[in-house]
Parts: structure tokens; sequence; C-alpha cells
């Protein structure tokens, strides 16, 4: 039976990469797995035409296989909520408790690509509306559905399914020069 194994990456809005980075990666300490700049991607597939489009989508590592996925929208009006979980416990007791939010989605691996297929059956078969199984990006190296949960929040299914054969061709491209291919951003932010 397919199952989820873990958070294979949280995404995140943001209107300044580099503001976001001086946090995540320089203060705390997560490593820097990719940076793309997503014109040509958008270019090549023809998606997102007609909604805010990220600049930029980095990847960090936060260590036991988990990403925090920036998604720079330079122009993007971000709530910038606070929680309304736990009200006491967050910083600046003067101000007025918020509402959940201010993650983008939360994205659960599965371990196969089998397994993907067949969750997203399950969850179809239990009336929630899923997107397609798709491949994404300029590079797709992972798989994945979207839905949303009973409550509205945004999810993702996603397997970067090592056992795929294409997986063998894909460790070449990153072998030596290859690794240039994850960090593609025209315009670095560093």
């Amino acid at each position: 039976m397919a199952k989820v194994t873990g958070v294979q990456h949280i995404a995140i809005a943001v209107n300044d990469m580099a503001s976001a980075l001086k946090l995540y990666r320089d203060i705390l300490g997560m490593e820097l797995k990719s940076a793309q700049g997503l014109q040509a991607s958008y270019e090549q597939t023809g998606l997102l035409v007609d909604m805010k489009r990220p600049r930029r989508l980095y990847n960090l590592d936060m260590g036991n296989g988990s990403v925090l996925t920036l998604a720079e929208i330079p122009d993007g009006q971000l709530s910038g909520r606070k929680s309304g979980f736990a009200v006491a416990l967050w910083p600046g007791e003067d101000e007025e408790p918020g509402f959940l939010g201010g993650v983008d989605h939360i994205g659960m691996n599965v371990d196969s690509e089998a397994d993907l297929v067949e969750l997203h059956g399950a969850l179809k078969e239990a009336g929630y509306r899923v997107s397609e199984i798709q491949r994404l990006g300029v590079n797709p190296w992972w798989k994945q559905f979207f839905f949303y949960d009973t409550d509205g929040n945004a999810m993702e299914i996603t397997t970067w399914d090592w056992g795929d054969p294409a997986w063998e061709e894909r460790r070449k491209m990153l072998q030596g020069d290859g690794q240039a291919m994850l960090f593609q951003d025209p315009e670095p932010v560093w």
C-alpha cells in the first residue's frame, strides 16, 4: 500500500530572494541545493501564463531529505500573516493575532511513481479534485500532482522515484560540470 514517507518540501513565497537567502542560508545555515531562473521554464512549458509568476525558485536543504523552496515573486502582495495557532507563543504581543497561513504549499514525498499513481487514484476515488500527474520545470527531475485538503490547504504529492531508469542518465548529467544544471538562474542572487 502506498503511503507518504515524509515532507519532501515546503514552498513559501518571498518578495526578495537576496533577503530570504540572508535568513535561511546565511543565518539558519541551510545549504543552497539549486537556483533556477524561471523565465526559460515558462517559455519552454507554457505553464503559469495567466498568474503572478515567480522569478526565481531556490531550494535549500533542511536536512533529513526535506527542502525549503523559496519562490521569489517580486511584485507579489504577500500577506505576511501571523499565526493564529498558539498566539501567546509568537513575538509581538501588542499585535492583533492573524490567521494561519504564509506557506504556499506542502510537498509530501512518496517512494515511487507507482505509489504516486496509487495515491492519485485513491484521492480521486475519495472525491478530491486532483491535478494530473506532471513533470514540471526546465529539468523535470520529479513527478507530482496537486490537490487541496479538506480545509483548502494546498498540497502536493511528489516523488524523485530513484528507481526510475531515467535516473542513470540524470546522474551522468549531474557529474562534473553537469552540476551547473541545478543552478540556471541568469541573474543569480548570491
